[in-house]
């Protein structure tokens, strides 16, 4: 039985399977019910993300797909959710234990819905909220790198000690944005992941005039998980 070490591992295996077409052969596996998923997201973290992978995806095809293809994807999508996932697990209970039969078969639909927003990465910054991704080139190599505003304590404690009656200029002096990761971008297709300088993992989508963010929880002081915009 093939045990995965990382998501990384996961998103190159089930995107390995999804190109050959399932060619291994379906097995009796319990169903993926809706029970069983709320009990995966408390309790594996490497399936809460591919949960948050479909989810941004989803939210990207709804705003991007004409009305006649999405039409066709929404009524394969709830198939899915009604007997295709726990038929794609039947498939993976082969190379997999159970749950991670259960996770590769989220992240293959993942893959799969991918291609159908995904488009090469551009140079250039995006927006989600208070946060800033930017593209940047060097060396014909693209770099990642996430921006937010972080409370800076110094500054706090030098404000408070003024005026309490200070004005909006001298408030927005207690965050500063700063650089939170930068990592380099590998070249696969739809949903991959990189490591940053500080070796925590990012999973992103480079879609048209946009980036979908994911990562675990607490890997940063913020979150940056979310669809930007490109300005």
């Amino acid at each position: 039985m093939l045990k995965i070490k990382n998501m990384k591992q996961l998103i190159l295996i089930t995107f390995f399977c999804f190109v050959t077409s399932f060619s291994i052969q379906a097995n009796a596996t319990p169903l993926f019910t809706n029970e069983k998923h709320e009990e995966l997201l408390l309790n594996n973290q490497e399936y809460a993300i591919a949960d948050s992978m479909l989810n941004l995806t989803w939210q990207t095809i709804i705003k991007q797909l004409p009305k006649k293809e999405l039409d066709i994807i929404k009524k394969e999508q709830i198939e899915w959710l009604e007997s295709g996932r726990s038929e794609m697990a039947s498939y993976f209970i082969v190379e997999f234990k159970e749950e991670e039969a259960f996770m590769v078969s989220v992240v293959a639909r993942v893959q799969q819905l991918s291609q159908k927003i995904w488009q090469p990465a551009q140079e250039g910054n995006y927006i989600f909220e208070d946060k800033v991704i930017t593209i940047t080139k060097e060396d014909d190599n693209l770099y990642l790198q996430g921006y937010a505003n972080i409370i800076n304590p110094m500054l706090t404690q030098n404000t408070s000690q003024k005026n309490t009656n200070k004005n909006t200029k001298e408030k927005k002096k207690e965050t500063t944005k700063q650089l939170l990761f930068r990592a380099e971008l590998p070249q696969e297709k739809l949903w991959i992941a990189t490591k940053t300088v500080a070796n925590q993992t990012i999973y992103f989508l480079t879609i048209n005039e946009g980036i979908c963010i994911v990562h675990a929880p607490n890997a940063f002081p913020v979150s940056f998980q979310g669809v930007y915009k490109k300005q």
